[in-house]
């Protein structure tokens, strides 16, 4: 199996950044001015980075598991067992949920909706 880098731990370090953000953003913007707002809004932008990280792993992990370069049977029927078996939902839509979700993060106007960030937030924390 393709050694993948821990992308989840920025995900996750994201998702306390923003709960932290929520509750003590006010002060941290008294306090610090425009700085705390810059340091929040590369922090998005590093999110949605790693989102797109997150993503090409997973096509180099895919193409690696099922093209000719893996001669490894077992590697093949796992990644297609992941893909397409039982459980095929749960693969999927961590792909799906970790670049969609963190794409949105490129746009200014949603580093401010405290909502979806909130749900984001709790969505990579429980997953």
């Amino acid at each position: 199996m393709l050694y993948l880098p821990n992308f989840e731990t920025l995900l996750i370090g994201f998702a306390l950044h923003s709960l932290i953000w929520l509750l003590f953003g006010g002060r941290l913007k008294k306090k610090f001015g425009a700085a705390a707002n810059r340091f929040d809004t590369l922090a998005c932008y590093a999110f949605a980075g790693a989102g797109l990280a997150y993503l090409l792993t997973y096509v180099v992990e895919a193409f690696i598991a099922y093209s000719e370069v893996s001669e490894n049977e077992f590697e093949q029927y796992s990644f297609i067992n992941r893909a397409y078996g039982a459980y095929w939902f749960v693969f999927w839509g961590y792909i799906i949920f970790y670049t969609v979700g963190t794409q949105i993060y490129w746009f200014n106007h949603v580093h401010k909706l405290k909502v979806l960030r909130l749900l984001v937030s709790l969505i990579l924390l429980i997953s």
